[in-house]
This record gives structure tokens, sequence and C-alpha cells, in this order.
């Protein structure tokens, strides 16, 4: 007989299972942003020519991933240390800073949530409830004006240039003082055409 099995009451270790669940979320966790740091790298310059928006979207996704992975190696760390597994500092140490990531962008990530929510469901109200206007006579006028653009596509370009630098600014304004509403009304009006055009 073993001395484990002579001690009633010494608890006995059991596999450390979801300690390497935790390890193993984290690895992935790493390669996959460096896999997306690459493929960003590689396609810099379309990117850039695009506006630079990738850039913003790529960092957004990976914040939610990171808060996702974070809050499951979290629980996955609680359930090691309450099962008595081996590796006891580290995962004391990774459910300490997966809190401290969660604690950080958790809400954030879901005031954003919630304001887009909110404003789609208002958009989608306005939409059913008031019905379109007529189209006015004066709005003739405005085909040669269209016309006069797309053969200018040197003003174009410029005048686009000007809204994604305008954009860009209210962006970082909205980033720096971490107002979601403000985050979520810009990329409602701004980038989700976009995207859906680019889409299309």
């Amino acid at each position: 007989m073993s001395r484990d099995t002579l001690t009633p009451g010494r608890p006995s270790a059991g596999a450390p299972v979801f300690f390497w669940i935790t390890v193993g979320l984290l690895a992935m966790l790493l390669v996959g942003g460096a896999a997306g740091a690459v493929l960003l790298v590689h396609e810099a310059g379309s990117i850039n020519r695009q506006g630079g928006w990738g850039w913003l979207l790529a960092v957004a996704i990976y914040v939610v991933a990171t808060t996702v992975v974070c809050s499951v190696c979290a629980v996955c760390a609680a359930v090691s240390l309450f099962r008595r597994e081996t590796h006891r500092r580290l995962s004391i140490a990774i459910l300490i800073i997966s809190c401290l990531i969660v604690g950080a962008f958790g809400p954030n990530i879901i005031r954003v949530l919630n304001s887009m929510r909110r404003q789609h469901e208002e958009a989608a109200g306005r939409s059913k409830g008031s019905p379109r206007p007529p189209a006015a006579p004066g709005r003739r006028s405005a085909i040669p004006l269209s016309a006069d653009k797309r053969s200018n596509p040197r003003a174009i370009q410029q005048g686009e240039n000007e809204r994604i630098l305008e954009l860009k600014s209210k962006l970082w304004e909205a980033i720096r003082a971490k107002n979601a509403d403000a985050f979520a009304l810009l990329f409602d009006q701004n980038l989700s055409p976009r995207l859906a055009r680019e889409k299309k």
C-alpha cells in the first residue's frame, strides 16, 4: 500500500486536464495573433490604399478574441484549482491575468454590442414606419452634377481622403474618451456600409 492510501485526510491531486486546456487555448491565441500579424503585414499595401480600416478591424477582432479566450481560460484555471491539479501556481497566475483582461475589455465590448444592436433596431423601425418621400422635381439637377463628379476622379479621390481623415480623427477621439456609444455610431454610419459594398 502506498503512503497516500494510508492517509485518508490528504486529498490526491488530479490529472492536470484543465490546466493543459488553458495552456492550449493561450497557445492558440498566440499562434492566431502571429498568423494574423503576418497576414496584415503581407496585405499592408492594399489595406493602406483602402483607407486603413483593415488595421482597426483587425485590432477590434483580436481584442474580442482575446477577451473570449481569457474568459474561458479563467473558468478552466478555476476548475483546475478546484480539482487540485498540479501546476497550481501557474493556474493562479493565469486566473488572475485572465480576470484582469476580461474586466478591462469585457464591459466595453458589451456596451459597443448593445449600442450597435439598439441603433440597428432603431434604424429598422424608422425604415418600416416612415414611407419614402416622393421624388422632388428639383432632384433632376443632381444627375449632371454626378456625371461631372464621375468625369473628375481626382476631385472624388480628394473628397474621399478628406472624409477618411475626418472619420479617423473622430474614431481616435472616441477611443481615447472610451465612449462606446460614439464608437458604435461611427462604425454603424460609416464602416458597416463600406464593408457591405466591399463584400458585394
